[in-house]
């Protein structure tokens, strides 16, 4: 549970980073229904956690993600969804899945 309140802080954080949040800048963070859906509610394979995704965002910006991936903390579809996540705009959406368990 700590890690999770950990992980979904630093996200939160990478996410305003990411997005400009207080430094005058503007990003197209708009994300279509259709994406945000796919994200919050659609099937996921079986190696795809929304947890994972959150946590590979966390090692792809401070950590050594090929390390994680042997470790096996993390998959490789997760650190995919982590890299399209953090380059679209959709990090704090995972987030939100995580939230909920699903």
């Amino acid at each position: 549970m700590r890690r999770m309140i950990v992980v979904s802080s630093v996200a939160s954080v990478m996410l305003l980073s990411a997005c400009g949040a207080g430094d005058g800048t503007s990003a197209d963070t708009t994300v279509t229904g259709a994406i945000a859906s796919d994200i919050l509610t659609g099937d996921l394979a079986s190696d795809l956690t929304p947890k994972g995704v959150l946590l590979a965002a966390v090692i792809l910006a401070a950590g050594d993600i090929e390390d994680a991936l042997v470790a096996g903390r993390v998959t490789v579809p997760e650190v995919e969804a982590a890299r399209e996540a953090i380059a679209n705009g959709t990090l704090d959406l995972w987030r939100q899945r995580a939230d909920t368990g699903n």
